[in-house]
Parts: structure tokens; C-alpha cells; sequence
């Protein structure tokens, strides 16, 4: 029978917090995704996110109403890619990224639990939490000249 680790034997360093932090936020992208107002015209749009031109390996992208009015919704960021649909008008943008920089074991110590990745966050604070970054999203994917497809080339 396995036991609930208590708190003192939970990892509590760095790579670990990066983990929770990072599984934190594309649980939020997953779930902001999933709620909407229902019968909101919805627009698909998808696009790459790099930081210094390298794709981001995993995170979330947000995207918050503007005039803070209406639902956010979110994705998650795979290989630099994300999808998702959104309603129309303008959006602030909010990125999280991650790259694997090894592996750890879940329980420190216990070498028969899980290998699950160690990963660091290299998205700046200017591209999340103090996110100047919007888009426009149109009523109408045919009324943008880029099709729905919004890319975002970060810099460290």
C-alpha cells in the first residue's frame, strides 16, 4: 500500500517549484480554455511562440478580454505551437514557457518513483505578469490578413 508523502518529504527546491509552477499554468490554460459563455461566436486561431528564436517546449498562453469584460481563455503551448478558439475583440496577452532541463525523480530519495522532467521558465515577466503584448482578434477569420494565426517571437 503506497502512503500520501507528507509535506516535509515533498521536493522543495527550485527545479521542483518550476515543475509545480509549470504544471500550475497549463492546468490554468487547460482550464480557462474549457470555460466560455455559451453561443459566444468563437474564432479559431493558432500560432508559434519562440523566445530568441527557439520554440517554446511547453507552457500556456492566456488571453484575457482587454477591457475586462467577458471570459479569458487559454491553451497549451507544445513545440512553440498553440490552437485554440476565441471570442472576438481585443486580448491581452499572457505567456508562460518552459524548457526540460533534466529529470528528477518525484520523491526525492526514492529512486522507484517517477522520473518526471525538470524545467525552467525562460518567458520573461514582460511577456506574463506585466504583459504588454494584444491582439485584435476580428469577428470573422477572413477579415484579418493573417487568417487567425498569431505568432509571438519573444526576446529574453
Amino acid at each position: 500500500m503506497s502512503q500520501t508523502p507528507t509535506r516535509e518529504q515533498l521536493p522543495n527546491d527550485e527545479a521542483s517549484r518550476g515543475l509545480v509552477t509549470a504544471c500550475a499554468a497549463l492546468g490554468l490554460g487547460v482550464l480557462l480554455l474549457s470555460v466560455g459563455c455559451g453561443g459566444d461566436p468563437r474564432i479559431s486561431i493558432q500560432g508559434t511562440v519562440t523566445v530568441d528564436g527557439q520554440p517554446v517546449e511547453t507552457g500556456a498562453i492566456t488571453f484575457l478580454p482587454a477591457d475586462g469584460v467577458g471570459q479569458s481563455a487559454g491553451a497549451v503551448i507544445e513545440m512553440g505551437d498553440y490552437s485554440l478558439p476565441l471570442p472576438p475583440g481585443k486580448k491581452i496577452v499572457r505567456i508562460e514557457g518552459f524548457r526540460v532541463v533534466g529529470q528528477q525523480h518525484a520523491l526525492p530519495g526514492d529512486t522507484s518513483s517517477q522520473l518526471v522532467p525538470t524545467l525552467e521558465a525562460i518567458v520573461p515577466a514582460k511577456y506574463n505578469s506585466q504583459s504588454t503584448l494584444s491582439i485584435d482578434v476580428p469577428d470573422r477569420v477572413s477579415r484579418t490578413p493573417h487568417g487567425g494565426t498569431f505568432d509571438f517571437a519573444l526576446q529574453p
